[in-house]
């Protein structure tokens, strides 16, 4: 029988590395794996180049240099299935990446998987591969891989992160389709608008100035509304870039991003639904990393980055603090006042009973849910209220051109 060569990782991230005499090399895995050791490789000694076994006789991945290109949640949720999968099957962790490798279709993930192949066979752990790549991979995907590959339950921490991140996807869709017909009637409107403005309404204009009567006030607005867009047409680029730009340099701001994030949270019916999305990916986040046994000091540091509100940053900093100091999480979540007095409880409680993990997780799904909800009856009540707006600006137009000739019309008699 053949002899092949093992390499793989123990509980304590330990590089293990062995020879076997077997009739395959899904056999080596196979008992490898029943020592506690997680296989990464398995390489049949007699050959004198290296080469990782293929169990579907792919070719060897040769090193290519990765795109920058982000990689949509979605994908990044199949291709952690689609690993969870193969390694579950007992697959050396070098054979299920050119497996899953050659399955993508996107290709700025299939560049980074032919380097990450690369970077495991020199020796690095499959967490610190994925590191190498933070704009496909993120923080809580590197700290959950790490703590799958120390515990020897990558499978399952995967297969939990996939869960994760198309909870993620289908909450971000629900909001983009939700606010997508509006934005695309009201954007219609505004051309339809200014198409009447700029072309129909100074022809009917220059016919009521011919006639030689005052001219109300709603007639003059529209007048004067049709001159400006007609005469200073060159100046709207110059300040929607400037209006722009502005944004963008209070955004960098400290000071700046702090009163954005305040009044995001604050602001009239948009408020509440920013505020359930905030805390169902803060409770969501930390309860899938929790969950995957990352612990709960680098659980926060990646809540903190992703949460992407500067209220909700500062409170996870003080609760890293917290916790660091042998203290509790909730007293600074609570203190920054955004989170509701159930989620303050279940934290609380959750802390007390040790299954903090998954109360988070049961929270964030009732948000996720929220949030649908909200965001579902939102779109129905816009719709209406938008047609009332532009229902209105056209009457306000059409009355401004009729009460002149109303006005002749009645001298006339």
């Amino acid at each position: 029988m053949p002899v092949y060569e093992y390499k793989g990782r123990n509980s304590d991230g330990k590089l293990i590395t062995g020879m076997m005499e077997a009739a395959s090399p899904s056999e080596v895995a196979g008992y490898v794996r029943l020592q506690g050791v997680f296989v990464t490789d398995v390489v049949e000694k007699k050959q004198k180049a290296k080469r990782s076994v293929n169990f579907l006789s792919i070719s060897k991945v040769t090193k290519t240099k990765a795109s920058s290109k982000k990689v949509k949640l979605r994908e990044l949720a199949t291709f952690s299935r689609q690993l969870s999968t193969l390694i579950n099957a007992g697959i050396p962790l070098i054979s299920c990446i050119h497996i899953t490798r050659n399955q993508t279709e996107v290709k700025a993930l299939k560049d980074a998987l032919g380097d990450i192949t690369t970077s495991i066979e020199e020796g690095n752990t499959l967490a610190d591969s994925f590191a190498k790549f933070p704009h496909i991979f993120p923080e809580i995907f590197v700290y959950m891989v790490e703590a799958g590959e120390l515990g020897g339950v990558l499978d399952e921490v995967l297969e939990r992160l996939a869960e994760h991140l198309e909870r993620e996807h289908e909450v971000n869709e629900k909001i983009k389709s939700a606010m997508t017909y509006p934005l695309v009637v009201l954007g219609f409107s505004m051309l339809a608008l200014s198409f009447l403005l700029t072309f129909v309404l100074p022809k009917i204009i220059s016919v009521i100035e011919g006639m030689g009567v005052p001219l109300p006030l709603p007639t003059r607005v529209v007048m004067a509304v049709s001159s400006t867009i007609l005469n200073y047409w060159y100046l709207i680029p110059f300040i929607v870039l400037l209006v722009s730009l502005g944004y963008k340099r209070i955004k960098s701001s400290p000071k700046g991003r702090e009163t954005l994030d305040k009044l995001a949270i604050k602001a009239p019916i948009f408020g509440p639904i920013y505020t359930k999305i905030i805390i169902a990916r803060f409770c969501r986040t930390l309860g899938t990393l929790l969950k995957g046994g990352v612990p709960i000091i680098q659980s926060l540091e990646v809540v903190k980055k992703s949460v992407g509100n500067v209220i909700i940053t500062r409170a996870v900093t003080s609760a890293q603090e917290s916790v660091r100091n042998g203290q509790e999480l909730s007293k600074p979540i609570e203190a920054c006042g955004v989170f509701p007095p159930m989620v303050i409880k279940m934290i609380t409680v959750g802390e007390e009973t040790g299954a903090l993990d998954t109360l988070l997780e049961r929270v964030g799904i009732f948000y996720d849910k929220e949030v649908s909800i909200v965001v579902g009856r939102l779109s129905s009540i816009i719709e209406p209220v938008l047609i009332v707006f532009l229902g209105g600006i056209v009457g306000f137009i059409i009355l401004s051109v009729m009460m002149p000739m109303m006005s002749t019309m009645m001298e006339g008699l």
